[in-house]
């Protein structure tokens, strides 16, 4: 992960939910995936993950710029 900057720790919490889910996506785990959309919205985010993953930056990165 050394191409990875993580400005503050909401970045660090996206980063890991996304390599999690990507995984779980990969190996057809559906249920396991459906779990951490659904921690992603109990903890609201929903959209900065499905901001990081169309876009591949981190929204306070976008923000910043």
């Amino acid at each position: 992960m050394p191409e990875h900057k993580f400005d503050n720790e909401y970045d660090v919490i996206i980063f890991a939910l996304s390599v999690i889910f990507d995984q779980l996506e990969k190996n057809d785990h559906i249920f396991a995936a459906q779990y951490i959309w659904w921690l992603a919205s109990i903890i609201q985010y929903m959209e900065i993950l499905l901001f990081y993953r169309q876009y591949n930056i981190f929204l306070s990165y976008y923000v910043k710029n």
